[in-house]
């Protein structure tokens, strides 16, 4: 799977345009939050990268547990919407596509070798232990 930020300048019949124009043999989905895409590794490694070099700091992949039109998974062998449910784990990504601007804006500040800021405040390096007790504090206040 292939997630857009909310930030990202396109939309994701763009991005699907452009992983057609790398000519892999790879079978391909446009969805609301970007791209599937299904085939080789290398193949998809290669495509990906070429997506990455266009929007750095835009895009996001993630696994994907089942194959494009898994007729248990996909709403449309269901009829879709309301009666097809949301499928299990679109929750999750849609929860964790909320954080892709913050952490794209965040890696480009690491490799600019720039200072971060929250809020106005300067960050500092934190030990693990502490980031762990902030991240359970954020998703317990979602």
């Amino acid at each position: 799977m292939v997630v857009l930020s909310e930030e990202a300048d396109i939309m994701p019949g763009q991005l699907l345009i452009w992983a057609q124009s790398s000519e892999e043999s790879l079978e391909l989905k446009e969805t609301c939050y970007g791209l599937m895409i299904q085939g080789e590794e290398e193949a998809i490694s290669r495509v990906v990268g070429r997506l990455r070099e266009r929007l750095p700091y835009s895009i996001f992949c993630k696994e994907r547990g089942f194959c494009i039109g898994d007729k248990t998974r996909c709403r449309t062998g269901k009829k879709g919407g309301w009666a097809g449910a949301a499928r299990p784990g679109f929750h999750q990504l849609e929860r964790e596509s909320r954080l892709l601007t913050t952490l794209g804006r965040a890696l480009e500040a690491v490799e600019a070798n720039e200072e971060i800021k929250l809020e106005g405040t300067a960050c500092q390096a934190l030990d693990e232990e502490t980031l762990r007790l902030m991240v359970q504090k954020i998703l317990s206040a979602e």
